[in-house]
């Protein structure tokens, strides 16, 4: 878990895929000023105007203002608080992640962030992405789980059943396009000598 302020840089090609997203909305107007509701539009790299990957329409009966009476140089303002949650969170392209509030004909620009991937020149301090993913996705799974030993990853099946090793495929072959991609080593392991092909593998970060 992590807390951005200009941008989410991620170590492969697009699409950007994380298991979990969210945007807290801070919205503040003066009182009075606005008789409408509210929409509160998000946009991906590359959404139209018209055509926000999430739209939250927001009843003026919900805006709060502060219980106190205002002392010499303060304004009454009222304020809403918005948590927005995206799972999972997958961007196709790089660009801005923008959020806008719109009242009437006034659109109020919240804030933006650039969703990127990381320049030949940078490094990026924490766990890597994949990493990350791998540990996020393990912890709602019934099919497997993942190891973490400092720079390595452990995944594998839970049991040794058909459903659980054609589910753990999928998500190893996953792993391997994953790691393979961001200049890591994917080495698979299979216990059995029958052909149900792996039931683990070690993901080694550079």
């Amino acid at each position: 878990m992590g807390v951005y302020s200009n941008d989410i840089v991620f170590q492969n090609d697009p699409p950007f895929v994380t298991p979990k997203f969210a945007i807290l909305v801070k919205y503040f107007e003066e009182l009075d000023a606005f008789k409408d509701d509210i929409l509160v539009n998000v946009y991906f790299p590359g959404d139209q105007k018209d055509s926000p990957a999430m739209t939250v329409p927001i009843s003026r009966s919900l805006m709060q203002a502060a219980p106190y009476e205002m002392e010499e140089g303060q304004e009454r303002l009222v304020n809403l608080t918005l948590p927005l949650m995206f799972s999972p969170f997958s961007i196709s392209k790089q660009g801005f992640l923008k959020v806008r509030a719109i009242c009437g004909d006034v659109v109020t620009n919240l804030g933006s962030i650039m969703v990127r991937k990381i320049k030949p020149d940078e490094t990026i301090q924490g766990l890597p992405s994949t990493m990350r993913y791998f540990e996020s996705l393990a912890r709602g799974s019934k099919f497997h789980h993942a190891k973490r030993a400092g720079d390595s990853l452990l995944i594998s099946a839970i049991e040794e059943t058909d459903p659980h090793r054609i589910e753990f495929q999928k998500i190893a072959h996953e792993a391997q396009k994953r790691a393979l991609a961001e200049g890591h080593t994917f080495k698979p392991h299979s216990s059995s000598r029958d052909s149900y092909g792996w039931d683990s593998a070690l993901i080694i970060f550079k």
